[in-house]
């Protein structure tokens, strides 16, 4: 999720200012100083136009990672590539709402001649104001896509809390992360199902 979250807020940032392809050395400069900010310990950033496609790649130092965000002619992020010692490992393709809201996410493994394999898919929900409600989470067994977590949503205003559920026949409560806000800022209070009761665990 925060790797999504990631990628969503740098096309957010690289579509913020107008049209794409008419201000692209502007963008191309935001988005150096947004990688460098944020991967100057880590690895190095280049962000490129390739016909109508836009692509961000991010090397870290460790084990020679290469992660390429591409997006699209409406400046939607739609896949990342994931490659390891310059090997392609993983790929992450998006879906869009008719309001162009995330509706899913599908990761595929590359294997043997590069042949895509199927992982996991997720799906989103939205409420009447466009808000994250639910995430569903699936895996690819026996051929056929299976439930396996939810995350849930609730506002209030700001997003006050996030409830993880697993599936096993049924949706089962795992964990809860409260937040709170103040002037200082926020905190988070996890608490974790036990037997059919919430136990509070850690505060941040």
């Amino acid at each position: 999720m925060k790797k999504l979250i990631f990628t969503l807020a740098i096309a957010m940032m690289v579509c913020s200012s107008g049209n794409l392809f008419a201000q692209s050395s502007d963008r191309m400069s935001e988005v150096k100083a947004f990688a460098q900010q944020h991967f100057q310990k880590d690895g190095e950033s280049v962000y490129e136009p390739d016909s109508m496609i836009y692509h961000i790649s991010y090397t870290g130092y460790e084990n020679n990672k290469t992660i390429i965000y591409s997006y699209d002619e409406q400046c939607r992020l739609f896949q990342e590539v994931l490659k390891l010692n310059h090997s392609k490992m993983e790929l992450t393709t998006y879906g869009y709402s008719s309001v162009d809201m995330v509706s899913s996410t599908l990761l595929q493994n590359y294997g043997e001649d590069d042949i895509l394999e199927n992982v996991s898919n997720q799906s989103f929900t939205y409420n009447f104001e466009n808000k994250i409600q639910d995430i569903l989470t699936q895996k690819w067994e026996n051929d056929t896509w299976v439930n396996e977590k939810k995350a849930s949503y609730t506002y209030n205003g700001n997003v006050d809390s996030v409830q993880f559920s697993e599936w096993s026949g049924a949706w089962n409560p795992v964990e809860l992360y409260i937040i709170s806000y103040s002037s200082d800022g926020y905190s988070i209070l996890k608490k974790r199902m036990n037997g059919n009761m919430w136990e509070n665990r850690d505060s941040i």
